[in-house]
């Protein structure tokens, strides 16, 4: 079985494709794959589990440049 950081950098890019999606992150405490989103409502885009691991959604909203 892949660890959770492996599977979070082979599914990476096409979770941040996803309208909404900012950031992508693996918690080896938990082993979930954390996406960050803009909103709460972009969280219903995304899969409840990636090969076995959980994904846990977590709205941080928009991300603006300094």
């Amino acid at each position: 079985m892949k660890s959770v950081i492996e599977v979070k950098k082979i599914y990476e890019y096409s979770l941040l494709e996803i309208p909404g999606v900012v950031g992508v992150a693996a918690d080896i405490r938990t082993n979930e794959v954390v996406v960050f989103t803009e909103t709460r409502e972009d969280c219903l885009k995304l899969p409840r589990i990636i090969e076995g691991y959980r994904v846990r959604c977590k709205p941080i909203g928009i991300i603006k440049p300094l």
